[in-house]
């Protein structure tokens, strides 16, 4: 099974929602943990869990490094 994945390219794409339930997740807790690597794709991609469980790791990290770098260089933080 092939799994599109729309990884937002500005931060035009994302939505306040999306970016409000991310803040609400990124906690000290969960920081590096698999829970907010795969909450974080689920959220910005717009994909199911059951999806990204089915994507390779390494694939995973490389859409979360994507989203976070991203979102790190919003001039507003």
């Amino acid at each position: 099974m092939k799994v599109e994945i729309q990884i937002p390219s500005s931060l035009s794409e994302i939505t306040l929602e999306q970016y409000q339930k991310f803040t609400k997740i990124n906690t000290d807790e969960n920081q590096d943990s698999t829970f907010l690597m795969h909450k974080t794709v689920e959220l910005f991609c717009n994909l199911n869990l059951k999806d990204i469980a089915k994507i390779k790791f390494i694939y995973v990290q490389e859409i979360l490094n994507d989203i976070l770098k991203m979102i790190s260089n919003n001039p507003h933080n």
